[in-house]
């Protein structure tokens, strides 16, 4: 018995009905390579995200996986109670005068990640 597969394709017209042969039956790579080179008068073409450069991967990767800011960075470390607000409190025990050694506390814990 044969099945049907998620990666196949066939073409159909506005009402559902095949426009082409029960035969006619595409993979979506053979639809990407139709499309190519129905696209290559417009100067452009689809490819596989694999088959990139690796600095235009890496491109794609930074994006997907942007890096956090300092801020996002020192919140985390507040938000996992690795740094105390007190450190900001001239009430608190903990206060810390030079406002830079907050700065420097977060660096250090940072780095020890």
């Amino acid at each position: 018995m044969k099945t049907l597969f998620h990666e196949d394709y066939v073409a159909i017209d506005n009402e559902g009905n095949p426009v082409e042969p029960l035969d006619i039956i595409m993979h979506y790579e053979s639809i990407v390579e139709e499309y190519n080179n129905y696209l290559k008068n417009e100067g452009y073409k689809f490819v596989r995200m694999t088959e990139l450069s690796k600095d235009l991967q890496k491109k794609y990767l930074d994006y997907l996986n942007p890096k956090p800011t300092i801020v996002e960075k020192l919140q985390s470390l507040i938000d996992n109670n690795h740094l105390s607000y007190s450190s900001l409190d001239e009430d608190s025990d903990d206060y810390c005068s030079d406002p830079y050694d907050i700065v420097r506390e977060a660096i250090h814990l940072l780095k020890k990640r």
